[in-house]
């Protein structure tokens, strides 16, 4: 991604919330699945809990992912 492509992505979901997606998708495994606590990936993307958490709730909302237990998501996508 360059360098205008990320800021138009930023713009849209913000700069925070795009570490934290790029963070969740460096984290996946070949089958889909990303093992990821919510606390890992505040720290991973230096992010804040609520930006974290709202975060994997635009995800779920969009179908992206599914929260399979606490600290597993699956993408759907």
């Amino acid at each position: 991604m360059d360098a205008f492509e990320r800021s138009v992505f930023a713009a849209i979901v913000g700069e925070k919330k795009m570490v934290v997606i790029s963070e969740l998708c460096r984290l996946r495994d070949e089958r889909g699945f990303a093992f990821a606590s919510i606390e890992k990936l505040c720290e991973l993307a230096n992010a804040s809990k609520p930006t974290v958490i709202n975060t994997l709730n635009l995800l779920k909302e969009k179908g992206v992912i599914e929260r399979v237990k606490n600290g597993v998501y699956k993408f759907c996508i």
